[in-house]
């Protein structure tokens, strides 16, 4: 329980910062306001929107017992949380899905390769599309 509210701290200090950043160093939001919005939507979110992405990265965790789990969840979370003290954006997925990753080869787990490279395709073309569309509105 303690490494998931930490993992929950961390991207609260890198992720949800990401989205508050934006807002508020454009001057569109103020910092609280920001804070307050990105909060309540990250938890609508994870309600109407995160059942499939919990299932995609759940599946990688298959076969991990309680230990396990938990040190991925802190080995993910001190690495964003170090990224996050040298003001650094990361990618909090690219963290658990490495952390899952390494534990299920430390643990002489199956890996499914074909759901990494899914998930690896789409950090490499999500910045494209998100930079083209932007021109492109």
């Amino acid at each position: 329980m303690i490494t998931a509210i930490f993992m929950a701290w961390a991207i609260g200090a890198n992720d949800s910062a990401k989205a508050v950043g934006t807002a508020v160093g454009s001057g569109i939001l103020g910092f609280k306001r920001a804070v307050l919005l990105i909060g309540v939507f990250v938890f609508i979110g994870v309600f109407l929107g995160g059942s499939q992405v919990s299932s995609t990265v759940g599946g990688l965790a298959e076969g991990m017992g309680t230990q396990t789990v938990e040190l991925v969840l802190f080995s993910a979370a001190t690495t964003v949380t170090l990224a996050s003290l040298w003001g650094n954006p990361i990618s909090t997925t690219q963290a658990i899905i490495g952390a899952l990753v390494g534990a299920s080869i430390a643990e002489g787990l199956p890996i499914d390769w074909p759901v990494v490279e899914k998930i690896v395709v789409t950090w490499i073309v999500s910045p494209a599309l998100a930079g083209t569309l932007a021109v492109g509105i």
